[in-house]
């Protein structure tokens, strides 16, 4: 007979969000304000770059 084991739901200090899911949203319960910065040497190769130059925030 084989055992199903059932994982516990991760501990959200120790996670970030799936490339699908909205940071903000799903850190809401946990966090009051979540900041998010972009790695100042790190040049994306298959996004365009001035996706991260918005003029104004985006919730």
């Amino acid at each position: 007979m084989e055992e199903i084991r059932v994982l516990p739901e991760p501990d959200r200090y120790a996670i970030c969000a799936r490339e699908d899911e909205s940071i903000k949203k799903f850190y809401k319960d946990v966090f009051e304000v979540v900041y998010i910065f972009f790695h100042p040497f790190i040049k994306p190769v298959s996004i365009d770059p001035d996706l991260f130059y918005a003029d104004e925030i985006v919730d």
